[in-house]
């Protein structure tokens, strides 16, 4: 998903004059959801390796491409990222019992990194 995400944010950069606000997904996962209500074949995509690695991954290569291209980064170098509490889609920050704070400490890491 970093890979391609990263090739999302390179055709901003080339092909757009308009400022840009990178998207961070840290997570998805509706399969819950959708379970038993749909046939294989039409249930949604999603992404099984997210860990709190990923995710510092994920969000410093927001960050990195912000660095890149602050012509096309907003003033306020804005990334948004998805989602905050998404737990039962799997996109989510919020503390857990199984993962603490972890996730909010690889964001953080991710933020203050040098680059």
């Amino acid at each position: 998903m970093i890979e391609g995400n990263q090739k999302i944010l390179q055709q901003f950069a080339e092909r757009t004059t308009l400022p840009y606000v990178p998207v961070i997904t840290v997570g998805w996962d509706r399969r819950p959801w959708e379970k038993g209500s749909l046939p294989p074949e039409k249930l949604s995509t999603w992404y099984p390796d997210r860990t709190p690695k990923l995710v510092e991954e994920f969000v410093g290569a927001g960050m990195k491409w912000l660095d890149d291209h602050p012509d096309k980064a907003t003033p306020q170098r804005l990334l948004l990222l998805y989602a905050w509490n998404e737990n039962g889609e799997g996109g989510y920050l919020t503390p857990t019992e199984a993962d603490g704070t972890e996730y909010l400490k690889a964001v953080q890491r991710a933020i203050t990194a040098k680059r």
